[in-house]
């Protein structure tokens, strides 16, 4: 051989033949078997945590995760008569608003607003002008056609 040759490599592992020698059958089972002692054993143990000490805790972080109270108000109800004849009732109606500063083309918002409510342009372009807010009523009461015809127009 000449030398820094590497010497010619065997067909068998010599590591795998010890590994067979080193343990046997039933030490192997055994092995297994307490790994899987060991892992329900861990898994017990952490259902007796959670479920025994843990109880509270979860159970009020739960509550507030997913149970919240939010007052939703009624539909107000009928005043009748004796008789049952109805007096009064609650009448749903429309109203106009406009937030000024999201507006991005006022003058166009005026004029189509002015001329769908019937409204003076100079009028409405004063109030929306001094308006400091976000919020202003343009007008309340607004029939359902022309408030349909204002959200079709998409005012910006």
């Amino acid at each position: 051989m000449a030398t820094g040759s590497i010497p010619p490599l065997s067909m068998s592992s010599p590591s795998r033949n010890n590994l067979k020698g080193r343990f046997s059958q039933k030490s192997r089972f055994n092995l297994v078997r307490l790994g899987i002692i060991l892992l329900f054993t861990s898994l017990f143990a952490r259902l007796v945590y959670v479920q025994g000490f843990l109880h509270e805790t979860l159970k009020g972080k739960a509550a507030r995760q997913f149970q919240s109270q939010k007052k939703v108000a009624g539909a107000r109800n009928l005043i009748m008569d004796r008789n049952f004849r109805i007096l009064s009732e609650s009448v749903p109606v429309n109203s106009c608003y406009v937030d000024p500063t999201m507006l991005k083309n006022r003058s166009l918002a005026v004029s189509l607003l002015s001329r769908e409510l019937n409204i003076d342009k100079t009028f409405l372009a004063k109030k929306i002008g001094q308006c400091k807010g976000s919020f202003l009523w343009i007008q309340r009461d607004v029939p359902a056609y022309v408030m349909d015809n204002i959200k079709d127009k998409k005012i910006e």
